[in-house]
């Protein structure tokens, strides 16, 4: 019941908020696209929006999950044109498909960014402890989530399977640069998709960090047109869809050398353009 009635307070007080600007200027409330980085504190932020813009009955949002749809244009562009006509999008979406939805409409545009080397660790742990019917939904594909079920650390970090990859692989620059289907060879190549990342990012109407959540937060929902919270309640997806037998198991601190060794490749490109926006972006 207090989920329900928190629900119809976000959603009338954002009626609150648009119904006088459309009375008064004929203008709707921008859309809001949020440019979802995997774990980087964005169920939190989702379930906040949905909320706010929803309706009480139906939906007026779209998640655009390009894991999904990465091979699949028909279906992807099906999901981009009704992405066009909600109010609120989200998802792992690419910068073009994030274009493709605005297609130079006024909205307003954020991402929230996560110290690469944490949010690789989150990303194992995450498809580890996840039920094995909701890592086949994520990952959208059976046999490989039957083989994460059995993989070690190293394993996994070193595995070379393209939908794996795709999650582990300098993620954030590959996603803010562009599209999912570039596939650079050389340093010279990921220095070309970082420095299209880094103005990319300046394009944003807001970068945020999952390390500074809170402060983010109230900046996000100020700039969105979005009611006023004090504190954002916190949602944390990994826990809350534990197997039982893996929330009894305790969590390591860190992985070994190893393991860390491994991670390396996997973020040198998104740690530079990680530390550009922490140098760019915050005061």
């Amino acid at each position: 019941m207090h989920k329900i009635l928190s629900k119809i307070s976000l959603r009338a007080r954002y009626l609150g908020m648009a119904v006088p600007r459309y009375l008064r200027t004929g203008e709707k409330q921008p859309q809001i696209i949020f440019i979802h980085v995997p774990k980087a504190a964005g169920s939190s932020i989702n379930r906040y929006i949905r909320h706010s813009v929803g309706p009480l009955i139906g939906n007026n949002h779209a998640n655009l999950n390009e894991v999904h749809f990465t091979n699949d244009g028909q279906k992807r562009d099906r999901q981009i044109l009704a992405a066009r006509r909600v109010r609120y999008v989200y998802g792992h979406m690419a910068w073009e498909t994030m274009e493709a939805v605005r297609q130079g409409r006024e909205a307003y545009v954020f991402t929230m960014l996560r110290a690469p080397a944490a949010r690789l660790r989150s990303e194992y742990f995450y498809a580890k402890n996840l039920p094995m019917k909701r890592l086949q939904v994520a990952i959208a594909d059976g046999q490989l989530a039957a083989q994460i079920a059995e993989m070690s650390p190293l394993e996994f970090f070193t595995c070379q399977h393209p939908r794996l990859r795709l999650g582990l692989d300098n993620f954030m620059v590959r996603q803010l640069c562009g599209d999912f289907s570039m596939s650079p060879q050389t340093d010279d190549d990921w220095r070309d998709l970082l420095e299209k990342a880094k103005n990319h990012l300046h394009q944003l109407d807001y970068v945020g960090f999952q390390e500074r959540f809170d402060d983010d937060f109230g900046e996000i929902t100020l700039g969105a047109g979005l009611p006023q919270v004090k504190r954002a309640t916190r949602v944390n997806t990994t826990k809350s869809l534990l197997s039982e037998t893996a929330s009894s198991s305790p969590i390591p601190a860190e992985f070994d050398d190893e393991v860390k060794n491994a991670i390396v490749p996997l973020i040198r490109w998104d740690l530079e353009l990680y530390d550009f926006a922490r140098e760019t972006f915050t005061a």
